[in-house]
């Protein structure tokens, strides 16, 4: 594989912040190959997540093992509470081949969420 091949493997990581993702969430609104995973317990999902995400709780679950159904060339956008497990989260889709990922670097928590927009 020469140096321009593997560069082209890299995946594209965007670390975002909350204005940002909400942005991307109203573009991609009914785009069938833009997924968003969250990372965090069930716990904390079933305490409000954004709506359409996935649950892949980064400590509990053998994250690959889910990861290996998803297409690595759609959109993600990857979070949890402060943006520590969905970075973890990120280095295994990375090393998976995932291509278009977006990380909500500071998580949640950083982000002044209105109602509706978690479910």
């Amino acid at each position: 594989m020469n140096i321009k091949s593997m560069e082209q493997a890299k995946a594209y990581v965007r670390n975002i912040q909350c204005d940002q993702a909400k942005e991307l969430l109203r573009k991609c609104k009914g785009n069938n190959k833009f997924h968003i995973i969250d990372t965090r317990d069930r716990e904390m999902y079933k305490s409000g997540h954004l709506k359409g995400a996935i649950l892949m709780d980064v400590y509990k679950y053998d994250l690959s093992k889910g990861l290996k159904y998803l297409p690595k060339d759609e959109i993600y956008l990857v979070y949890c509470t402060a943006g520590i497990r969905s970075s973890e989260a990120i280095s295994i889709m990375q090393h998976m081949g995932f291509k278009h990922i977006y990380h909500l670097e500071h998580g949640l928590e950083s982000c002044n969420i209105q109602e509706g927009e978690l479910v």
